[in-house]
């Protein structure tokens, strides 16, 4: 009987069904050929520098098959199906993670600014940012990374969520401060979503909340962190690839004055 091979996600391991050791954590294992059909399976966590320990040494990789029960073609395909399966990333990888990204305030520089006129008083206004070269952290779950490199669009401003599925949510936080020209100010903020296509309402929707009242009159720079929560819902969510939800952070101010945006973090958990 041949011993089957799998990933189980769940567990962090891969298996071994049929075998007297069944299944090891991932990054543990390496396999590779040894000479014609035989292949070694080493143990790398409990090698050292003067014993290499084998869990399969000079096996034939006849004896193995997938996880779906086809047999390899050649030893080096089992090699590779197994060190491909043996270093997936570890399960907190695939559940949880961030984005974040830093403009060059943190970097001794300054932030991203906007001028808010009064012709744009009372209106949500989209809010530039520019990412500092060491400024972008990405920390996505992989199944993001793996549907799109890249988490944002420095042209548009928007986040996506392609990748993610209706078992999701996330949170919102951006860095910014705000001056005003006049007494009496109120900044609010909001993340607008966009829906996949084919999605019924079709239309954008936003999750909104007050960043911060302004109560110490005009000339005044007031800090604030605003953190918006939501959750993936069927119409922004993973449609197909290249057809997901996006979301961009918008502001409102009913007084003019000078935005300063300073990072930008999205949390997702799976």
């Amino acid at each position: 009987m041949a011993i089957r091979i799998k990933l189980s996600t769940e567990a962090n391991a891969i298996l071994f069904e049929g075998s007297s050791a069944p299944s090891y954590f991932n990054g543990i294992l390496t396999a590779s050929v040894a000479t014609g059909s035989l292949i070694n399976i080493e143990n790398v966590a409990a090698s050292t520098g003067s014993s290499t320990v084998y869990e399969y040494y000079n096996y034939d990789y006849n004896n193995f098959e997938d996880a779906t029960g086809s047999a390899f073609p050649d030893a080096q395909a089992a090699v590779d199906y197994i060190n491909e399966n043996a270093n997936q990333p570890a399960v907190f990888e695939n559940i949880q993670g961030y984005l974040g990204l830093l403009s060059g305030y943190y970097y001794g520089s300054n932030a991203t600014t906007m001028s808010v006129s009064l012709a744009d008083v009372n209106t949500y206004l989209d809010v530039p940012f520019e990412i500092h070269p060491s400024g972008t952290f990405d920390y996505r779950p992989q199944v993001m990374k793996s549907a799109q490199p890249l988490g944002y669009d420095t042209g548009s401003g928007l986040f996506t969520l392609e990748g993610l599925d209706l078992s999701t949510f996330g949170a919102f936080r951006s860095s910014l401060s705000f001056d005003p020209d006049e007494d009496d100010g109120l900044l609010e903020g909001r993340i607008l979503f966009q829906r996949h296509s084919g999605s019924t309402p079709s239309s954008d929707f936003s999750i909104s909340s007050t960043i911060t009242p302004m109560p110490d009159g005009a000339a005044v720079d007031y800090e604030a962190e605003p953190y918006l929560s939501f959750f993936v819902g069927d119409t922004i969510d993973t449609n197909a690839p290249g057809d997901a939800g996006t979301f961009k952070f918008q502001i409102r101010s009913n007084v003019p004055g000078i935005l300063s945006l300073r990072a930008l973090t999205l949390y997702i958990n799976r």
